[in-house]
């Protein structure tokens, strides 16, 4: 009898705590990053899929391009870069067939006369000399055959109300790349040089250059693995022929302008 009262009470305990279970809802996507094959329901909106990475290495010659360090272009004229941004944008990737993988980010602009859009987030803005950055995502397997970009923003931005922007946008004023035509520069710095690197020099200019980069074989998307690239910014290029014993803004914006397509090619 006692031990028929100990089965009854262990079976009622373990009957109660089968009815306390909760079922784990996690992501039950693979290709997400944070798949958890341990869950029992697919939950709402939760799982975090694969990036595209922009490795960007900046180039001086055979070695890195530093702020803050002195560099002699090829006309022999010495310089220091105190600060720089420029942008990255119309980037475009193709999957493994040539055609265009859709992006997941997009945003409602607007501009002061009331008209709105609905444009991809296809840019971003690089400081300094950053080494990486991330655009889109991915919710299907396959490959990539080719990635378009650009120097420079797309000028379909430029005029866009600021005021509606979100506080961490890259096209808000406080980024400092926007002119007084309401237009968004491709590059801005700070510079150091002439006689004795006494003069500072801010300099800029607007522009858009495209360019592509292809892989073949295709760029294989790995399920639940961040893919990466890598792009090249040849500085000693940028910085061809620029005559700094001018000291003169404009001039040197002009030449770094020609020599855009140089620095970008891929």
């Amino acid at each position: 009898m006692i031990k028929f009262a100990i089965y009854t009470t262990l079976l009622f305990f373990l009957l109660a705590g089968g009815g306390c279970y909760e079922p784990k809802t996690a992501c039950l996507d693979l290709l997400a990053t944070n798949y958890d094959v341990s869950s029992d329901e697919a939950c709402d909106d939760c799982c975090v899929y694969p990036s595209f990475t922009i490795g960007l290495s900046h180039q001086w010659e055979d070695g890195n391009f530093i702020l803050k360090d002195t560099f002699v272009n090829n006309v022999g004229d010495s310089f220091v870069v105190i600060s720089q941004k420029f942008f990255l944008g119309n980037i475009e990737i193709g999957n493994a067939e040539g055609a265009v993988v859709p992006f997941i980010s997009k945003n409602t602009y607007k501009w002061p006369d009331g008209n709105t859009r609905e444009l991809i987030r296809d840019f971003k803005l690089v400081s300094g000399t950053l080494t990486e950055i991330s655009i889109n995502t991915f919710r299907e397997g396959g490959g990539i055959s080719y990635l378009k970009f650009a120097a420079g923003p797309n000028p379909l931005f430029n005029g866009v109300d600021t005021l509606s922007l979100s506080t961490d946008s890259d096209l808000k004023t406080t980024a400092g790349m926007r002119t007084k035509a309401n237009n968004y520069l491709c590059y801005k710095a700070t510079i150091i040089a002439g006689a004795g690197l006494k003069d500072t020099l801010d300099i800029g200019f607007e522009g858009q250059w495209d360019f592509q980069k292809s892989f073949n074989p295709a760029l294989p998307i790995t399920w639940g693995k961040v893919l990466k690239t890598q792009l090249k910014i040849k500085y000693d290029q940028w910085f061809k022929d620029v005559d700094f014993d001018g000291i003169n803004p404009l001039v040197i914006s002009n030449a770094m302008k020609v020599n855009t397509s140089l620095a970008f090619e891929q």
